[in-house]
């Protein structure tokens, strides 16, 4: 379930997406068509999505990692860490 607002993107149970590509490219047609403001680049969803499931996969912060909040606007602090953690 992915929950929408005006400064935040929600999806419920994130590690469980089998194309995390796909549902970001829904994630920002979405938050275009319900007029949000979108801030973040694709790879900038995908770099946190990931990393966030790879926090869950190694069984860390579960109850923080299992969803993922995608934030607007992020900061450059945050995009670092997700850089780290969730690739190039």
């Amino acid at each position: 379930m992915i929950t929408f607002t005006k400064d935040n993107t929600h999806v419920e149970d994130s590690y469980k997406s089998t194309d995390i590509g796909l549902e970001v490219c829904y994630i920002i047609r979405e938050r275009y068509v319900r007029g949000l403001p979108q801030t973040r680049t694709f790879d900038s969803y995908v770099r946190e999505w990931k990393a966030h499931n790879r926090l869950y996969k190694l069984h860390l912060f579960r109850s923080h990692t299992k969803d993922v909040d995608l934030e607007e606007p992020s900061n450059i602090f945050k995009e670092l860490i997700w850089f780290i953690l969730g690739g190039f």
